[in-house]
This record gives C-alpha cells, structure tokens and sequence, in this order.
C-alpha cells in the first residue's frame, strides 16, 4: 500500500507488515462534531483495511483531557474538570459506537501520562532545545531544531545561525500554575503545554521508536504537528516517523467546521435525524486528503446512494458458507484504489457496478446473485456501510427538513454573532446564501426568524 507522505509530499509505500498508527485525539471540553467524525472514520477505515491485508496493527490515540479550554469550561459551569472531561469522554465514546468505530489498541489521557511529559522535558533541557522564559514557563526554541517547518512548509526565513530564542514563536512545554489542576515538577507546579503530550505518549507506546503512520486533521498540520516532530526528533536518539497523514477538514459557509467558530454540527444531532452510515458515506465521499463541504444537500445525496446500494440486496435471503470469501475482479480493482492513496470515492463506486450486476442476475441466477451480494457486504465493510439488515436500513426514518431546519439555525446563529461583532459583510452573505436557497430571515428586536420563500 502507498500513502501520501504530508512531509515528503509525495506518495510512499508502506513496507512493514507490523504498523504502528499514532492519530491525536480529541480535546474533550465538548461534544464532538462531524469535523472530528471525518477524520476517525478515515483512519478506522485505513486500519480495517490494513488488518484485512494481513497487516498488524498497534494504533494509540490520545485523550487531551487538559487544556486551558477545559479549565475555562469546567470554571465557567462551575464543575471539577475531571467530572467534565470524564462526561465527554463517555459521549465521545457513544458517539464513535453509533458510527461503529473500532477502539484503539491504547487510548491514554494526557493527565495518565505527566511523568512521561516531564522525563521528555528533562531531556529537552539537557540537550539544549528547552529554556525558562521570563514569566516562568518553559519554551522550545524552534531555533534549536535545523528542520523546523520543513512539514508544514513554514519558517523557511528562520536564522538558524542567530541563538537568540525568540518567546513569541517558540511554543510552551510546561506552563507555571500555582491553581488547581496542576502537577508538582523539578520547576514548579504547573501543566504540560498541549505539543509536548503526544511526543512523550507516543514515545512510551512505540517502544522501537517508530511510527508507521502518523495523522490526524489537517488543521494540526500547523503548529501542533511541526511541534511534535521537532520535539520527538529532539528528545529520542532514533526516533522515525515514516509517514504523516493528514485528513482534509469539513467546511461549512466557506469556513471549517470548528467549535470556536460556531459553525459546527454535532454528531449526536445529526444521528438523531440521519441513519450513521448515512454520515459516514457523506464523509467519505471525497479523497481523504480534500477538505468536504457539508450541507443538508450533500447529505441527502448520500442517504439516496446508500439507499440503492441496499435495494439491490433488499428481500435476498444469502446462503453464506462458514469462512466464505467470494472474490471477483470487483475485489481486485476495489483493493487496487484502495491500495493507491487509499481512494475511498474510486472504492465504492465499484460497489455501485457490483449493485448493478446484482440487479441483472436477481431474477435469474441465485448462486451468482448469493455471491455478488456477499462480496458487495464484505468490501462494505471495510467501508463501514453496508452492516444493517437491508429492510431495517430502508425502513429507517431519515428526517430530511430536520437536518435543514439544523442548518439555517446555525447559519443565523453565526450571522447574530457577526451582527453583535458589526461584522457586517458576513451577516450579509449569510442571509444573501439563505436567500438563495429559499429562506427568508426577520430580525426582530429580541430574535430573528426565519420562513420559506415558497411554502409547501
């Protein structure tokens, strides 16, 4: 199999057939959102297919269960942070089952792993990459590193013969805090900085010191990854991450879907209107590497593409033999895309040649139909699609204008913030983009309110 390389930027083949997987995980202060969906489910898939190769797989994600947007939310509901973070966690978890994810061989919180954080940080003084700031703090100096930026492509102007470290581009390790929640350290009592914690956790679960594959989203391209490569390559003697990936995010109204820019729609919400394999074959409807965008539109194609993929092998009772793997050259070519970049959208739609031939043998031929059923589900599954009984999916109630009507709110949501930030042209265009689509807004005094155009 070849992946594209994010630091290489070019494709590159994976060649042990042992793989070590490292994906950052969620910082968990909220419910999490079809963005964060998007990037488990393609790393679930790639795993599923890996192991369907024969592969080995040792796969760590992290919890980031300490933050400075924990602290302000468990403040702001005057709630300990830990009962917070446990409570997202559980949602997060629930979440990823109704999307039938797979768990991780080792998903560790952050605040299990702080002896680990401060060992690393000893490491980094010693050899000269870490220093104290003048508030107290320890930095990396981003000059201690030759190859800084060469991932993300950034800070190519860096001087790297000047050693004058520079606070406002060197990024925090360990941050000084005498308040609750902290940790006693060899320079005070404090928490790590959110870099530091996936070099010190992938170095304590990849005990040879390599990473097969390293992801995530790719808004952690910059700074988080370029961080983490410089600190991991900086601490640990042979330390070699052969592969970065990174998952293009889901844009909504031209912007990515992200928390703070509220704009995002939660997984929770959108299963409450929407089958999950539904979401999960929206998200996996473009390369992995393109960011998507989502709309009630785009997710209504999906529903109607899956529902024919179920029609096809609707009222067909399969005679399945114990440990039978029916293959044709649709399994070829389907592990050929795969294989290439792992190209999902080229993958599936040979599903749609396989429901295609279902449907010329359905009336003719049981045995050919029995097997062609049976191969479409196996490599469904892989995808993720595909595991409901056939009738239970298609009698399932997908509540389309709910979805809409979710949608509008969020829009009008962020153009009342706009509107309060006298960001004018961003209200504008959110009601100019409504508009377009049918909806009319009225801003009362207190609220705004929204109808259709054309009723019915």
């Amino acid at each position: 199999m070849i992946l594209f390389n994010t630091y290489s930027k070019k494709k590159e083949k994976i060649i042990s057939k042992n793989i070590n997987i490292y994906v950052c995980g969620i910082t968990v202060y909220s419910y999490c959102h079809i963005g964060h969906a998007r990037t488990f489910i393609i790393f679930d898939i790639l795993l599923k297919f890996l192991k369907n190769l024969g592969y080995e797989i040792n796969y760590v994600r992290n919890i980031t269960d300490i933050d400075n947007k924990i602290i302000e939310e468990s403040n702001k509901n005057n709630i300990d942070y830990k009962n917070l973070t446990n409570n997202f966690i559980h949602n997060m978890n629930n979440d990823f089952k109704s999307l039938n994810l797979n768990k991780p061989t080792h998903e560790p919180k952050v605040t299990e792993c702080i002896s680990e954080i401060i060992n690393l940080i000893e490491i980094l003084i010693i050899k000269k990459h870490v220093y104290r700031s003048l508030n107290g703090d320890l930095l990396f100096s981003i000059k201690s590193f030759k190859d800084y930026g060469k991932l993300s492509n950034r800070f190519k102007d860096i001087n790297f013969n000047n050693n004058i470290s520079n606070e406002y581009s060197d990024f925090v390790v360990w941050k000084l805090n005498s308040k609750y929640p902290n940790w006693n350290s060899p320079w005070g009592k404090g928490r790590p900085g959110w870099h530091i914690e996936c070099s010190a956790i992938s170095n304590k679960f990849f005990k040879n010191k390599t990473i097969n594959i390293h992801g995530g989203g790719y808004d952690l391209l910059f700074p988080h990854h370029e961080n983490e490569l410089a600190q991991s390559y900086s601490g640990f003697d042979d330390f070699n991450i052969k592969i970065w990936m990174h998952i293009g995010s889901v844009i909504f109204f031209n912007e990515k879907m992200s928390k703070s820019l509220n704009n995002s729609f939660l997984i929770r919400n959108i299963l409450k209107y929407f089958n999950p394999e539904v979401l999960k074959f929206f998200l996996i409807s473009k390369h992995y590497r393109n960011p998507i965008n989502y709309n009630s539109d785009n997710l209504k194609k999906s529903y109607f593409l899956l529902k024919k993929l179920y029609t096809s092998i609707n009222n067909f009772k399969i005679i399945k033999k114990e440990n039978y793997n029916y293959k044709t050259e649709f399994t070829y070519r389907f592990n050929e895309a795969m294989n290439n970049d792992l190209n999902i959208p080229k993958a599936y739609s040979i599903l749609f040649e396989i429901s295609n031939e279902i449907n010329k043998f359905k009336n003719l031929n049981n045995t050919i139909t029995n097997n062609l059923i049976i191969e479409m589900i196996n490599l469904g599954n892989i995808l993720g699609i595909l595991q409901y009984d056939s009738n239970t999916f298609l009698k399932t109630k997908n509540n389309i204008n709910n979805i809409l009507e979710l949608e509008i709110l969020t829009l009008i949501n962020k153009r009342n913030i706009a509107r309060k930030n006298k960001d004018w042209n961003t209200a504008d265009n959110i009601r100019f983009i409504l508009n377009k689509r049918g909806i009319i807004l009225e801003d009362n005094i207190n609220k705004t309110i929204w109808k259709k155009k054309y009723p019915g």
